[in-house]
This record gives structure tokens, C-alpha cells and sequence, in this order.
């Protein structure tokens, strides 16, 4: 895709604001310019804010009221910019706090209190959880899991752990992957670093991945 927006959209609260930035700073990495708008967040805490990342292979000066994808992590969400979508169905949203009509089988629901509560993950990282979805969904193939600490757990979806770690130690670049247990053999531990250090961890996983685009 040469040119796409998403909106991402919830309670003040909610980090909507800094979602948008890591959604542009990763899109970024990938080589879109990118253009952010940001609605002016609401002063009482749970009421509505959203923003709308706008990322293309052209310089760009201005965001589109059109969005390809929209993130929901409340019901007013869906409800106020659901007619945005050029695709009325390509959405992701939390289906503990979003009712959809029954039968329904447009958007994809994600339990994210369920989801942070394995993880033991405070709320606020409800955005993480909602941003890693739709890092899979378009294809970028990495899950991430919720975190409130200074690391995270990923795996790739087609590459083996160790195979990644030992690519990334010939960067000099040093990971952690754990062989048990089970559930998480296929995760990289990695600790989160300055910017600069986590763009070329980034500039590394591309090298290695072969990534382009999506």
C-alpha cells in the first residue's frame, strides 16, 4: 500500500495520543512519511479522543477524513467513525466494551482485559495489545506481547526464535530467547532501549526479514 490512514480512538486516558506516535514511528521504519492528526483530547478523563496516522510512500501535508483502518478501543469510537472507512468491515476493536449487532462478522474483537490479565498488564496497555493486532492483521508478521516493563516478548510468525537471534547476534545485536518453556520458545526478549537503539534493531529485523513494505 502507497498511501493508507488509520485511526486509533478511545477514552481520554487511554494513551491514545502516544498509540498514534508509535503507530507513525513504526510505519516510519518501514519508510512512510507520515502525517498525524491529532483531535484535541478531551480535559475529563473518559471522555472521547482519537487520532487519525496517515502514512505514504509521497510527502504528505495533511491528514484524509477517509481511514482504511480503525482501531476501537470503545463503543463511541466505532459509532463516530465507523463511516469514515472506505471499508465498513476493516476494523479492530475490544469486543468486551464494543456490541456489535448480533450475527454481525464485520471487524475482528479482541478480549483486551481478558488478554492483559494473562499477561498480568495494567489496563493502560490495552493500546499495545490493540496496535500489535493490527501490526498482524497487515501483515507485518510480529506479535507483541502486552508490557509494562522495560522489555518485550515477540515472536515472528514464520521464523524460528533461535534462528532470529543468532542473525541479530551477527549485528551485534543481543536478544534473549528462551527454549522452555514451551509457550514461549518462539519469543525474543528484548529490552527497550533508546530510539536510536531501537531503529536499528529495526533496521536489522528488515535486513534480515528482507521487509519492504506491506
Amino acid at each position: 500500500m502507497d498511501d493508507f490512514s488509520i485511526l486509533i480512538g478511545g477514552k481520554a486516558g487511554f494513551g491514545i495520543d502516544k498509540s498514534g506516535t508509535i503507530i507513525g514511528r513504526l510505519l516510519n521504519s518501514l519508510g512512510y512519511r507520515i502525517y498525524i492528526y491529532r483531535d484535541y483530547p478531551s480535559l475529563i478523563r473518559g471522555g472521547h479522543t482519537f487520532s487519525i496516522i496517515r502514512a505514504s510512500k509521497q510527502r504528505i501535508s495533511t491528514h484524509q477524513n477517509k481511514i482504511d483502518f480503525l482501531l476501537a478501543l470503545n463503543q463511541e469510537t466505532l459509532d463516530l467513525h465507523r463511516d469514515k472507512l472506505k471499508d465498513s468491515c476493516f476494523f479492530i476493536y475490544d469486543c468486551e466494551q464494543v456490541k456489535m449487532e448480533p450475527g454481525s462478522t464485520c471487524g475482528i474483537g479482541l478480549p483486551l482485559a481478558k488478554i492483559l490479565k494473562e499477561e498480568n498488564a495494567p489496563e493502560i496497555m490495552r493500546n499495545t495489545a490493540i496496535i500489535a493486532s493490527l501490526a498482524k492483521a497487515i501483515g507485518l508478521n510480529f506479535e507483541v506481547l502486552p508490557s509494562g516493563a522495560n522489555f518485550i516478548f515477540a515472536r515472528h510468525a514464520e521464523r524460528d526464535g533461535a534462528e532470529l537471534t543468532a542473525k541479530l547476534r551477527e549485528h551485534s545485536i543481543i536478544v534473549r530467547h528462551f527454549r522452555s518453556p514451551a509457550r514461549i520458545a518462539q519469543y525474543l526478549r528484548i529490552t527497550i532501549g533508546t530510539e536510536n537503539e531501537c531503529q536499528i534493531l529495526v533496521n536489522a529485523l528488515k535486513e534480515i526479514l528482507e521487509v519492504s513494505n506491506f
